[in-house]
């Protein structure tokens, strides 16, 4: 399933200083702490950067119990950048990349994000110019033919797989030997050529471009994405490197790469719920609870209402129930369809109440 708030953007690597005192001499164990602490800070911010104010509240105690704790499991890879000691304590600056499945399934588990859009499948049309031979390399000059998939399209595959797309591998997808496509095999890509390929390898989305790399001299990379059943440009992104300083082309080409990707992904996301009914999340508060039977007939009724999309219990007291609802109603309408369900008082929000909450007193 496509992650709709995660990577939309977390970014794939964040910097984070973590500290830790040093007890007894014992730097080791110091450095080891304050990695954690790193993560754990890096993780946190994560966090409130991606995820809507009113889930972080509605699921406060989660994520300070549970998920942040959690942070070192998620680490995909680190480097400490910088360490330092100072009066006694040991700091460390960290450069943490996150693994972004792992994210998004412990985000998902805690129902901090929402699969409401469907795994997409996404074609890469990218022609790279060799400067060494004059000429560009395009698959789809000779789609027959098994052409080793290039650097570029390995990375991308790699990127968008991690972000719950569903990538077609033109090596295993190739298209039928009786097909006639003649006047397709062209260089030179227009909308109509892009939709028909599209078709063929029956995607949704199509990553097209060109890719340019002079060693020791520049990257360039300049990447559309193309709505197939809409058949239109939903973006068009353009990064370009300097490789004079660079130690490694290959390091910067994976830069840009995740850059781009991170980019066009945002693009699509945002084009993708543009098109479908928004999601709102609201906190509920239930007070005056009798018994637990009728706490279980609330739920219920929570439940069956097709315009509530789930039901999550975040705050158990005595007499009173908090749930996190998620619901293709706002506010005012949800509040409505409540009072008309339950016999309860006046919405007792205050002064000192979210506009995402609704407290109501049953009598």
């Amino acid at each position: 399933m496509l992650i709709i708030n995660t990577r939309s953007s977390f970014s794939k690597d964040l910097f984070e200083i973590g500290y830790s005192r040093i007890v007894e001499g014992d730097v080791a164990t110091a450095k080891r702490a304050a990695i954690r602490d790193a993560f754990q800070r890096g993780f946190q911010r994560y966090i409130l950067d991606n995820i809507r104010k009113d889930l972080i509240l509605g699921s406060f105690q989660d994520i300070v119990g549970e998920l942040i704790p959690k942070a070192e499991e998620l680490v995909e890879n680190f480097s400490i950048e910088k360490e330092e000691e100072l009066s006694g304590t040991l700091y460390v600056m960290a450069n943490i990349r996150f693994n972004q499945k792992k994210v998004h399934e412990l985000l998902k588990r805690y129902h901090l994000i929402e699969d409401a859009i469907p795994s997409l499948k996404v074609l890469f049309m990218v022609s790279q110019f060799s400067f060494d031979k004059n000429q560009v390399f395009c698959w789809w000059k000779d789609p027959f033919k098994e052409h080793a998939l290039l650097p570029v399209e390995l990375l991308l595959y790699r990127e968008f797989e991690e972000s719950g797309f569903e990538p077609i591998n033109r090596l295993v997808n190739v298209p039928p030997q009786e097909m006639d496509l003649r006047d397709m095999m062209q260089i030179e890509l227009n909308e109509d050529l892009i939709n028909r390929w599209g078709k063929i390898y029956g995607v949704d989305m199509v990553i097209y471009g060109e890719f340019l790399l002079k060693e020791g001299e520049y990257i360039s990379l300049n990447l559309n994405s193309f709505d197939v059943k809409e058949k239109k440009i939903i973006s068009s992104r353009q990064i370009f490197k300097d490789l004079a300083e660079a130690k490694k082309s290959s390091s910067v080409m994976e830069e840009t790469v995740s850059l781009i990707s991170s980019q066009l992904i945002t693009d699509i996301i945002t084009h993708i719920k543009s098109m479908n009914i928004p999601l709102n999340a609201l906190c509920v508060t239930f007070e005056n609870i009798k018994n637990l039977k009728e706490l279980r007939k609330i739920e219920e009724q929570l439940k069956s209402d097709d315009k509530i999309k789930d039901v999550i219990p975040r705050i158990i007291e005595k007499g009173k129930i908090t749930y996190l609802v998620r619901t293709y109603l706002d506010r005012t309408l949800l509040l409505k369809r409540l009072t008309s369900i339950f016999a309860m008082d006046a919405d007792k929000i205050g002064k000192d109440r979210s506009k995402d909450s609704i407290y109501l007193h049953l009598r």
